[in-house]
């Protein structure tokens, strides 16, 4: 929140069952919208509102092999973004991943459907994990291949 005060970064990703969140979130009405955007990190693993934790590698499974179920997805969907409009009194300008999970299969159907179901025609924008060629210092081969595997998850899809 500093930083953001300080103008040292123009946007803050918010997890809405993490534990800080109940914390944190009175600050967020100190920031100059103008200044800072305020987003949902979207997460369905770390602290999912109503879904039971789980990790990351069996999520991606089950969302590719078609196994996670859609309706308890779309319901976690609905309970965080409730969450965040009801205490940032906003629609979140922008919706990302904890994770990168906001552009897995079944996952991003849900989400986009719900963005459009309650914000058409302001639907806010969705992060891309797409690698723009050219784009930033070069990567040390570690990151270059998690960067890859990150994208070769969903990037596509986003476009």
């Amino acid at each position: 929140m500093r930083l953001a005060e300080i103008e040292r970064i123009n946007a803050v990703s918010v997890m809405v069952g993490a534990p800080a969140w109940a914390r944190g979130v009175g600050t967020l009405g100190g920031l100059d919208p103008v200044r800072t955007e305020v987003g949902l990190h979207l997460d369905l693993t770390a602290h999912p509102l109503m879904l039971r934790r789980r990790r990351l590698p069996g999520l991606v499974a089950a969302t590719y092999l078609g196994a996670a179920d859609r309706h308890c997805i779309r319901a976690e969907i609905r309970a965080q973004l409730d969450r965040f409009e009801a205490t940032v009194n906003a629609a979140p300008r922008y919706v990302d991943g904890h994770q990168h999970v906001h552009q897995l299969p079944l996952i991003r159907e849900e989400l986009l459907a719900e963005l459009d179901r309650r914000y058409r025609g302001a639907v806010p924008w969705i992060r891309s994990t797409r690698r723009a060629p050219g784009m930033g210092a070069p990567m040390p081969p570690g990151l270059r291949f998690k960067a890859a595997l990150i994208e070769s998850l969903g990037a596509h899809a986003m476009s």
